[in-house]
């Protein structure tokens, strides 16, 4: 759907923070590649934003883990694990070609405004590039079975832990309350000295011509 498509696009432009749903790895999910590669990238090497990749396999049935025991075992750790350096290599690949489509352009452009992008600087951001499972159904079926949490504390303690969905929630909380932040050193840092300096203005003609402040001021 190219209006979906253009959607998506400008999302990207304007996200602080973009989090990439993927089932297994980018080597499956080509399509997300190449946005991640034409369209993210660049902004994330640039300091203008961040991915935060969230690998979520619930309904691959049967491969996905059907109970609290498959969920808590050592393979779905094994295959997190797994799955996870996939990711981060995939990554780390995208924004190599990223940085290197980026500095020709720069050098094309002559451009002087930074120096290139160096290949430490990738594998900086790469490792640093949260990369989480989450198992939001098996969160939510086990809050809605409260007999099973009575029965099993533990388990459903371990389980609520592992799901991801408490850290997700904060981290989208965590995202809010910078911007909300960012919003307000804008306001203190541009917008009030420049209302300020123009009631000021307003004042010195409204002095120099009488003493009549402007009604609408």
């Amino acid at each position: 759907d190219p209006m979906c498509e253009q959607q998506t696009n400008e999302g990207v432009l304007e996200a602080g923070c973009i989090f990439v749903m993927l089932s297994k790895t980018l080597k499956e999910d080509k399509g997300t590649k190449i946005l991640l590669k034409n369209k993210a990238a660049p902004l994330v090497l640039q300091g203008k934003s961040s991915v935060v990749f969230l690998i979520c396999r619930e309904h691959q049935a049967p491969c996905a883990p059907r109970g609290v025991d498959q969920l808590l075992g050592q393979n779905e750790e094994d295959w997190v694990t797994k799955c996870r350096a996939a990711i981060r290599k995939n990554w780390r690949e995208v924004l190599q070609e990223a940085r290197v489509a980026f500095n020709a352009d720069m050098e094309h452009r002559d451009e002087q405004v930074r120096s290139k992008i160096l290949p430490k600087e990738v594998d900086d951001i790469a490792e640093k590039t949260e990369i989480r499972a989450i198992y939001p159904v098996m969160h939510t079926s086990l809050l809605l079975n409260s007999d099973f949490r009575e029965k099993n504390r533990d388990k459903a303690d371990q389980v609520l832990a592992k799901s991801g969905v408490y850290w997700l929630l904060g981290r989208l909380e965590a995202i809010n309350r910078d911007a909300i932040v960012g919003s307000v050193r804008r306001l203190a840092k541009e917008a009030l000295p420049t209302l300020y300096a123009q009631m000021r203005s307003t004042l010195d003609r409204a002095k120099s011509g009488g003493g009549q402040v402007p009604e609408r001021l």
